[in-house]
């Protein structure tokens, strides 16, 4: 059995993945995930880098009989004759050398991405730092202090590109929360470029519910890019994306702050401002019409400044159950239009 195999002492190029329902095999040759059954799991890593033996096959995975070990190796036979499967010399090639990498990172650095604190003022549901997930550890609640932003952007600046525009990013937590740091470190790098005649882009990813005319001020003298958080229809907002302390909904003062912005400067907000949703299996059923007519909402579509963003999964079906039964429903609904 396993011909293929038998023609040249090569390697599978293939990665086995397990989840609660079913067993996948990725090739990497055809860039595709295949359904295969449990035996083929067991089987398949024992046949990656030798040629297959019934027997020895049948000694190693006692709990199969030696006819389940022949079908299955015919199963196998068979997606290596659809082109699946099929062994090579495939390796993970690196199209740069180490000195390259080295050269580049020593001297050709283009952004700065700094999480200044791990404060927030909400408390999202699906947040991965939210203690929800247990792969994720809870935020801790506190702000970067100076010195380390100081040793960031020293690092950062003796490393980077001396000719062309740099960036910063400023993540958190909420970073608005933090926005004394935010202003200390844009006039530092900007100072200390300003030799060099090098501009500097600064993005803020926000919730958008912190604002106020210093932080406005700011935002339009340094052309700051925010990317704001709003999910949708205020209902579905509301219901993901509550202030921590009063459990309230957070969608009303986002809008307001959006408005805000418009009134202070139209072509900045037309510009600079660029919405991001978080995608939830209650998102996807929702038609949301009524949202994508908002005046304000509807000009940043229109500039194609609206991206979505998938939820991050648990990992764990005790509590993603309930999001995957949602995504296959809709699925087959989708299926049947």
């Amino acid at each position: 059995m396993c011909s293929t195999l038998d023609r040249q002492a090569q390697a599978l190029p293939v990665e086995l993945y397990k989840t609660q329902n079913a067993y996948y095999a990725f090739d990497y040759n055809q860039v595709n995930f295949l359904e295969i059954n449990e035996i083929l799991y067991k089987i398949i890593p024992l046949c990656k880098q030798k040629k297959p033996d019934a027997g020895l096959l049948a000694e190693k995975l006692p709990e199969y009989s030696p006819g389940e070990i022949q079908e299955a190796l015919q199963d196998l036979q068979d997606i290596q004759n659809e082109g699946f499967l099929v062994p090579n010399d495939f390796q993970r090639a690196n199209p740069y050398s180490i000195d390259f990498i080295k050269k580049h990172l020593d001297n050709n650095l283009y952004g700065l991405f700094l999480n200044i604190t791990t404060k927030c003022n909400l408390s999202c549901s699906y947040c991965v730092f939210g203690g929800e997930y247990d792969n994720h550890t809870p935020l801790e609640h506190e702000e970067m202090p100076w010195e380390t932003a100081r040793k960031a952007i020293d690092f950062f600046l003796q490393r980077a590109m001396k000719e062309g525009g740099l960036r910063v990013d400023f993540f958190g937590g909420e970073p608005l929360m933090s926005f004394s740091l935010i202003e200390r470190v844009v006039r530092t790098i900007k100072e200390k470029i300003s030799p060099r005649n090098q501009d500097l882009f600064v993005s803020i990813s926000t919730n958008g519910t912190i604002l106020n005319d210093k932080i406005l001020d700011f935002l339009t003298e340094h052309n700051v890019t925010m990317q704001i958080s709003v999910d949708g229809e205020k209902a579905l907002h509301d219901s993901k994306r509550k202030f921590k302390n009063s459990r309230t909904g957070s969608f009303d003062t986002v809008m307001k702050n959006l408005e805000k912005i418009y009134q202070r400067d139209p072509q900045y907000f037309a510009t600079h401002v660029k919405l991001k949703a978080v995608l939830t299996s209650e998102s996807m059923e929702t038609e949301g019409a009524e949202f994508f007519q908002l005046p304000l909402i509807r000009l940043l579509e229109q500039q194609k400044h609206f991206n979505m963003i998938n939820q991050s999964p648990h990992y764990n079906m005790a509590k993603d159950g309930d999001y995957f039964d949602r995504i296959r429903k809709l699925g087959e609904e989708l299926l049947e239009r």
